[in-house]
């Protein structure tokens, strides 16, 4: 997901957990705390490109980094309001986990790949049925945003709108499950009707909905590419891309070659 629908679910968590006790801090943590995992942008310009591809949503986005690092941060949060919020170290932390573990199930709805297990399992688990930025997900929490932020802390209409966007947003991700399943439906339809020759297809969402669709159908020497549009019901044209995976031949042991190749999930040409 973007940063800023990051900040937003972050800062609406913060309200319903503590906003009642801290008032306007707990927006402030709750945003903080939902761009934690996002951490490693910080280290990502110094890296060479092919490692930072895979560097981002590695460590800072495993369950183990989570675990660590919200009691350190719950503890500076206790230590900055000390004399002036009777909340425990331990409450803060609990709001940072809750946070952390938010942004990293949100991300796993995306393409992109997170590596939660690490560092016990180098794999990048991705569900791929959301965009990194989906309007419609984000839109309510944002709405929710500013009402939070400029509405009085004593405005009744406060809580639930701000549990009425974050259910929107909760539940338009199941929808986005149900949807991935149908787009996959339809690719493979398309391509048996055109006598498209393929033993896999992958639907991957486009920005800025969950209504237009990338599809990516694997063939022995390459890939059927086609885009799906709900609001079209036009034939899907596909074009055929080689693989031309005998141009690495020379490369096969280059680190560079293997970690894109890792990227890609072998789906390169």
């Amino acid at each position: 997901m973007d940063i800023l629908t990051h900040i937003a679910i972050g800062t609406i968590i913060g309200e319903l957990v503590l906003g009642k006790k801290a008032g306007k801090k707990a927006l402030l943590w709750g945003a903080i705390g939902g761009i934690v995992p996002d951490l490693d942008m910080f280290i990502y310009p110094f890296l060479e490109q092919s490692k930072a591809l895979l560097f981002h949503r590695s460590y800072s986005h495993s369950i183990l980094f989570i675990f660590l690092i919200s009691p350190f941060i719950g503890w500076i949060i206790a230590s900055i309001y000390k004399n002036k919020l009777d909340i425990k170290p331990k409450t803060w932390s609990l709001l940072i986990i809750l946070e952390c573990f938010i942004h990293i199930s949100l991300d796993l709805f995306t393409s992109y790949g997170t590596g939660i297990f690490l560092p016990f399992d180098d794999g990048r688990y991705a569900l791929g049925t959301i965009a990194p930025i989906d309007l419609f997900f984000s839109i309510p929490l944002m709405v929710s945003l500013f009402w939070v932020l400029f509405s009085k802390t004593e405005n009744k209409r406060r809580l639930m709108i701000t549990w009425l966007a974050l259910s929107l947003s909760l539940l338009y991700i199941p929808y986005t499950v149900i949807n991935k399943a149908h787009a996959n439906s339809v690719f493979e339809n398309a391509l048996h009707r055109q006598n498209k020759k393929f033993y896999q297809v992958k639907a991957y969402p486009q920005i800025p909905s969950n209504f237009i669709w990338l599809c990516v159908a694997k063939t022995i020497d390459g890939y059927w590419v086609g885009f799906y549009n709900e609001f079209k019901k036009d034939s899907i044209q596909f074009r055929f891309i080689p693989k031309n995976d005998y141009w690495l031949l020379d490369y096969k042991n280059n680190p560079k070659i293997i970690r894109l190749k890792r990227f890609s999930k072998n789906e390169y040409s």
